[in-house]
């Protein structure tokens, strides 16, 4: 379909110049009507921002909990992080607080493709209120850390969640396995409320909901826009709405933990966690 409105007759020329013919004879085609518009806007708008959060699909890794029940390894709990800030030596990855629960758990990165996991060596910062966490890994593969957005959000903007779903089924009708699935899933939708603040704990959160079809393990994915930016993390999902913290909450979280004064202007995500790095490499320098 031609959403421009048809305008292959006008491009044309003999019909629309002559005019009289096509007009009293009525055999001119007809563009298309505003609904058909519409509706062809909606799927282009939906296809960029899949293609926009695509882009981005390995630097979404999967989280595996695991414990030990008897001699074997089960799987306690899933999710998933985004990259934030990465080195050879230490990668640093975003998630919601509420994937990592009983401390005596070993958690676990599983990268695009589940060729190897990589053992989540430290939680650096955790907010249960706003249900937000920062945690590094040691020597895994080298990962692209997507842009985050810190502008305003708009009710009806288009958005995409990207991460490893987690669906279930049941085996034998006794328990319950956990199927993990090696690609991340592109979840489009549109923002379906103007974004809002609560205040919680001394902080403020701003949150949106949004209308991508979230599912089981998704929680601690990221949600893009069109312009393949991430504007939130998604954090849970009931029948009727799907809850995001946006980005900008994500990084006054991270000024308030590294106890940034105002005065010192904005910095980007990838800034600051960086400065969790090199206060990292800081303190390890002055215990040798």
């Amino acid at each position: 379909m031609d959403v421009r409105g048809g305008g292959g007759a006008a491009e044309g020329g003999g019909a629309a110049e002559g005019g009289g013919a096509a007009a009293a004879g009525g055999s001119a085609a007809a563009g298309p009507s505003a609904g058909e518009c519409q509706e062809s806007s909606t799927e282009v708008r939906v296809q960029k921002v899949t293609d926009a959060a695509r882009r981005w699909a390995k630097s979404v890794v999967r989280i595996i909990q695991t414990t030990m029940n008897g001699k074997k390894k089960a799987v306690v709990g899933i999710g998933n992080a985004v990259v934030v800030y990465a080195r050879k030596d230490m990668s640093f990855f975003v998630t919601c607080a509420h994937i990592f629960g009983n401390s005596t758990d070993i958690a676990l990165i599983r990268l695009y493709g589940g060729k190897k996991d990589y053992l989540v060596d430290q939680i650096h910062y955790r907010n249960g209120d706003l249900d937000l966490l920062l945690f590094s890994v040691k020597k895994c593969p080298l990962l692209e850390c997507p842009p985050f957005s810190m502008t305003s959000l708009r009710h009806f903007d288009y958005v995409a969640i990207l991460g490893y779903s987690g669906p279930s089924f049941n085996l034998n009708q006794r328990r319950e396995e956990l199927l993990l699935v090696s690609a991340p899933t592109i979840l489009p939708g549109r923002i379906c409320t103007e974004p809002f603040r609560e205040d919680i704990a001394g902080m403020y959160q701003i949150k949106f909901y949004n209308s991508c079809s979230a599912g089981v393990g998704i929680s601690g994915s990221p949600l893009f826009n069109e312009d393949g930016v991430v504007v939130g993390i998604h954090s849970g999902a009931d029948n009727l709405k799907r809850d995001a913290s946006s980005a900008t909450t994500l990084q006054q979280l991270l000024r308030t933990w590294l106890e940034i004064a105002e005065e010192e202007g904005d910095q980007t995500i990838e800034q600051l966690v960086g400065k969790v790095y090199e206060n990292m490499k800081g303190t390890s320098k002055k215990k040798r």
